[in-house]
């Protein structure tokens, strides 16, 4: 009978992920991201508890979630970064031109 071999996991990509998602929670707290984190590290923990037994299904799937998120965060952050764009002074000034314009014929 023929055995399927189980893709082994790559400690060093899973700690990496686990930094990053460390780092971004410094700067703000994501409910959704901490618990990600948590089962990561949970089962990661687990497996070194219990080296008798397979974790890697589970640690792979919480891998997988928790990188899905962070790119998901990164991606949405990234946008965000592309819409604020400055404002220049000659466009601040002209917004502020436009105003008084419009308060002194009466308008609001």
């Amino acid at each position: 009978m023929a055995t399927v071999a189980r893709p082994t996991i790559d400690i060093s990509q899973v700690t990496e992920i686990l930094e990053i998602a460390h780092h971004t929670l410094r700067r703000n707290r994501h409910h959704d991201l901490v618990q990600k984190v948590t089962v990561l590290q949970g089962y990661l923990d687990l497996s070194r508890m219990n080296p008798d037994r397979n974790y890697t299904d589970v640690i792979r799937k919480a891998f997988d979630d928790l990188t899905a998120l962070v790119h998901l965060m990164d991606e949405v952050a990234e946008m965000n970064r592309k819409s604020l764009r400055p404002i220049s002074d000659v466009e601040a000034w002209q917004g502020v031109k436009h105003v008084g314009d419009r308060s002194m014929n009466g308008q609001p």
